[in-house]
């Protein structure tokens, strides 16, 4: 990993970003609780579980470890708790 180029590193990015919204987002389709946020949380930290021990396992550069562990899990898990959201209709 240390020949990758910063363009390289987009896709793990994505995958790991669009992973954890779409987990979400279907997550408070189905659910349709009156407390959704804990379906957020839980299923943000279970992928952000993942991501260290991706930083733990592989050697990549630090910018993109740190970039990946502060935006790719939580803000995106918001992201999509807010587009959810307004199509769920709360029990």
């Amino acid at each position: 990993m240390h020949l990758y180029q910063p363009n390289q590193f987009l896709f793990p990015f994505l995958a790991h970003g669009l992973g954890t919204f779409i987990g979400v987002w279907v997550c408070l389709l189905l659910a349709k609780t009156a407390y959704p946020m804990r379906y957020v949380i839980g299923i943000a930290a279970c992928y952000f579980i993942g991501g260290l021990s991706m930083v733990w396992m592989l050697p990549a550069p630090i910018w993109f470890n740190v970039l990946d562990l502060t935006m790719a899990y939580f803000p995106m898990a918001l992201l999509g708790y807010q587009l959810a959201f307004k199509k769920v209709e709360i029990v």
